[in-house]
């Protein structure tokens, strides 16, 4: 299966207008009671007066809310005396949530709950008409909810509803007075533009203004862009004169739009028309993708399917699509295929004009694993294309850059893990006292800006560090290079949140350890040991485990060094492997090199190499095990939760015909993507093509058959026989076995007693044997085949009996190839499994789905 490439651009507006008519809740409302909350971390909270409360909504797969984690943690900090309990919560399955809290540790260290049937999100988020996340509501000491707001903006808030000084209300009437003076205002300055416009329809500074007014309110902007639109057609000239950006890229979305409906207009009275289609590929992207790599990852996908559409109606590929599809493909993804399928590209298309975009991201991932070599090389074969852009010089700056760092490198010592720290000297101290890196003490360099969104996301944690080790002998120090009349403003702003050293740097702090280390990307971070080495550097983000080790004097820094650099060489070896395997996959050492790669590949790497087995190498080199194997593996590795990766798994079984393993596998791929749209559509594609094919060949997705057999033991009372209408209501677990039957004896029937063990005191699970007799008849018998029931402490459950000089008759209903052979059937008397016997564990996932389903 395809690893599906998705590039998230959440754009999140906080809107005045936010509130519609149909919301229930208003402030100053008693807060609802927190009901029917899975509690993951911290204890069960109950509303209680004389407490304040924070309940925020999030989720583990947005951006917005991660930043925002930090920052309630330091909150929480703040007011743990004053009887403020902030409570985070998600309505995510608890199988992403708890392990997202369990690897965040103390950076979230507030309570956290799973709102499993969506009761308290409807009665905050849904009552007050909200659906953004993240997003945050307080409760004062009365239980009333006194506001609500992104969690980034009530730091003031906050303050004062604990102190009690705090009216909601009034908060929310002055907010409610401004908006609707504002409303006013902007509804009379769009009738006097009217009026002016009534008058002169061609007046264009009335029309940008009146366009600027209308963009400020959702549902006028499709009126908007008409205007814009239109001042664009009445003089372009002065349209690309105007300076404000905001307004220039009204007009250009305004173009866009138009273009866009124009091209969509002839194409819905000429779909198949490849050009047309190109042009709407080429108006989605943009000059920007190609000029400055600037792009929208939803218009990128549109032009993608066109180019696929294109190639779809051209398979001669007159018009070249295969090369955009092959590179929009290959850039977008994220697994260890990545650099080798770039490199393909550019070897296939030398020319193209997106092989400088293709080369940028080969750079960027090998200067990120320290090849400045290899970076530049990429970086210089760019430079042949003389890009005339902003990105263009970009390159030309990285490539001076870059070609200096080596230059230092032939004539200067690089610095090492366990060098002497360099003193801090020749720094302009914006907050704390100057600082001496002295024996006996720990600290932290860690070298930011102002401009930098990953640095403002680690300063909270940077200061909770702080706070943490603050009577541990830890200086933990900021080292700017900008200049100090930005510096000195942004770090009073931010006040208590930016609680240690700032330190403005003229050079030599930058030289003497980032440029030392050969590193220029921030926020990084040193890490000082009390002896005043050097101990480890990296993101300041993923720095606690190592920090906490230096502060105990435990860190062995030459030991992580190795480690760090193994795990390197590993991942080294891995690509190198993965790109040999297929240059020949059916070369003699194959095998070997596939089978170091699955045991030494990530669950994504293990799921690309399977997946390139199954659709890129011939059917006649292809090897179906190792594709197995590594898929295998990859489920195992994911414990079985990955859409995407049950997806390949499924493929690899059914191309090796194992059709009922992979249409069951391929069922829970399906559900497990209910959340992804366009991977869930592809994905039940294929369980449509498996569920044809096992439709034809087995008794799977069919009505279980009548059993028509006379001869029973342990029926339920008044019962003469049994069939499975008489099961409605309740899964059936059957089992076909023979008295003498090695595989009876060792698998199929101790895989049934385990089974019913587990469902032991369960009205919704019930269990039958029927000993099908098809050979072996001398002493296939009743008596041995209740006897060995007996032994497998089976006796009590229905048995049933049949002999035949033939495959038995239910066998053939069955379709069943031997025994032991399991059938499980549905609470509708639908078969949803018929195969020789089936794992335990194999067993249970399918019944409890069918239990939670039905």
């Amino acid at each position: 299966m395809k690893l599906f490439k998705t590039t998230s651009l959440i754009i999140l507006l906080t809107l005045s207008s936010c509130l519609v008519h149909g919301a229930t809740g208003k402030i100053g409302d008693k807060a609802p009671e927190f009901t029917g909350l899975e509690w993951i971390k911290g204890d069960a909270v109950k509303l209680q007066k004389d407490s304040v409360y924070v309940v925020e909504f999030w989720a583990t797969w947005c951006g917005p809310c991660k930043t925002s984690i930090p920052h309630l943690t330091e909150l929480q900090h703040k007011y743990k005396d004053k009887k403020v309990t902030i409570i985070g919560v998600s309505n995510g399955k608890i199988d992403k949530v708890k392990p997202f809290v369990e690897k965040q540790g103390d950076q979230m260290d507030y309570t956290i709950a799973i709102d499993t049937a969506g009761d308290i999100n409807n009665a905050y988020m849904k009552a007050f008409d909200y659906s953004g996340i993240p997003h945050a509501f307080i409760v004062d000491r009365k239980g009333l909810i006194a506001w609500h707001g992104h969690p980034m903006r009530m730091d003031d808030i906050l303050e004062q509803v604990v102190a009690g000084t705090f009216d909601g209300v009034a908060y929310e009437k002055q907010k409610a007075e401004e908006k609707a003076k504002a409303e006013q205002e902007r509804k009379d300055n769009l009738a006097a533009l009217e009026k002016k416009l009534a008058e002169n329809e061609n007046d264009f500074d009335s029309l940008i203004a009146y366009g600027q007014l209308l963009q400020q309110r959702r549902e006028d902007r499709k009126k908007a862009n008409e205007v814009f639109a239109k001042a664009l057609k009445l003089d372009p000239q002065k349209c690309a004169d105007i300076d404000d950006p905001s307004t220039k890229r009204m007009i250009q979305m305004a173009e866009f739009e138009a273009n866009i409906a124009e091209i969509n207009t002839a194409i819905e009275n000429d779909p198949d028309n490849t050009k047309l289609l190109i042009k709407r590929a080429e108006t989605y992207l943009g000059d920007n993708f190609v000029k400055e790599l600037s792009y929208s990852p939803s218009k990128l996908a549109k032009a993608l399917a066109d180019y696929k559409k294109v190639l779809e109606l051209d398979p001669e590929d007159k018009n070249n699509a295969a090369e955009h599809v092959q590179f929009f493909e290959t850039w977008q993804l994220r697994d260890d295929t990545r650099n080798q399928a770039l490199s393909d590209f550019c070897e296939k298309y030398p020319n193209s004009i997106r092989k400088p975009f293709a080369m940028y991201t080969l750079y960027y991932y090998a200067n990120k694993e320290g090849d400045t070599e290899t970076a530049l090389k990429y970086l210089k074969d760019i430079e042949k294309a003389k890009l005339d852009s902003g990105f263009g010089q970009k390159i030309l700056k990285i490539i001076e850059q870059l070609q200096n760092n080596l230059n230092n490198r032939k004539t200067k010592k690089v610095g090492t893990i366990g060098s002497q720290a360099a003193a801090l000297s020749g720094l302009e101290w914006v907050k704390g006292d100057p600082v001496k890196i002295e024996a006996g003490s720990v600290y932290v360099v860690e070298f930011w800006a102002t401009w930098c969104g990953p640095c403002k996301t680690s300063i909270p944690h940077l200061t909770e560090l702080q706070h943490k080790y603050k009577d541990k002998k830890v200086t933990i120090i900021g080292v700017s290079n900008g200049k100090i009349d930005k510096v000195k403003p942004f770090v009073e702003k931010q006040g208590d949140k930016m609680d240690y050293t700032v330190a403005v740097d003229n050079g030599d702090i930058n030289n003497a350890y980032m440029k030392a280390f050969d590193y220029s990307g921030i926020p990084h971070a040193f890490i000082v040991d009390r002896k005043g080495l050097i101990a480890w550097h990296g993101h300041p983000m993923r720095m606690d485990d190592i920090l906490e080790q230096v502060v105990a004097g435990t860190f062995d820094a030459e030991a992580y060094a190795r480690k760090q650099a193994q795990a390197k060489e590993k991942a080294q070896k891995l690509s190198r492997n993965f790109k040999n395997y297929f240059k020949n996959p059916a070369d003699k050492d194959a095998k070997k090199i596939g089978n170091e790669i699955v045991k030494d590949g990530s669950s994504q790497t293990l799921n690309s190499f399977a997946w390139k087995i199954l659709t890129d190498v011939k059917e006649e080199d292809r090897d179906l095990k190792l594709a197995l194997k590594a898929a295998e593996k990859g489920v195992e590795l994911t414990h079985g939760k990955e859409p995407a990766i049950l997806d390949t798994c499924a493929k690899a079984l059914f191309d090796s015909g194992k059709i009922t393993e992979a249409y069951h596998m391929q069922k829970k791929a399906v559900n497990l993507s209910a959340s992804n749209a366009q991977m869930n559509k592809e994905l039940k594609q294929t369980l449509d093509n498996y569920t044809k094919t096992i439709k034809e060949k087995t008794i799977i997705t069919h009505s279980a058959p009548a059993w028509n057999i006379t001869q029973w033991s342990n029926l339920p009372a008044g019962k003469k026989s049994l069939s499975p209408a008489d099961y409605k209501g309740k899964v059936l677990y059957l089992t076909f076995f023979q008295s003498w039957c090695p595989g009876c004896k060792t698998q199929g029937l101790p895989k049934m007693k385990a089974v019913r063990d587990h469902y032991a005191g369960s009205d919704k699970v019930a269990f039958a044997t029927i000993q099908t007799v098809f050979e072996g008849f001398d002493t296939n018998t009743p008596k041995a085949g209740l006897a060995l029931l007996k032994t497998n402490g089976l006796d009590d459950i229905p048995y049933g009996y049949t002999k035949t000089n033939t495959i038995a008759g239910i066998m053939k209903s069955y379709k069943a190839g031997g025994t032991p052979w399991t059938v499980i059937i549905d609470q509708n008397g639908i078969v949803e499994f018929s195969d020789f016997f089936a794992q335990k564990e194999q067993s249970i996932e399918l019944i409890d789905q069918l239990i939670e389903n039905n």
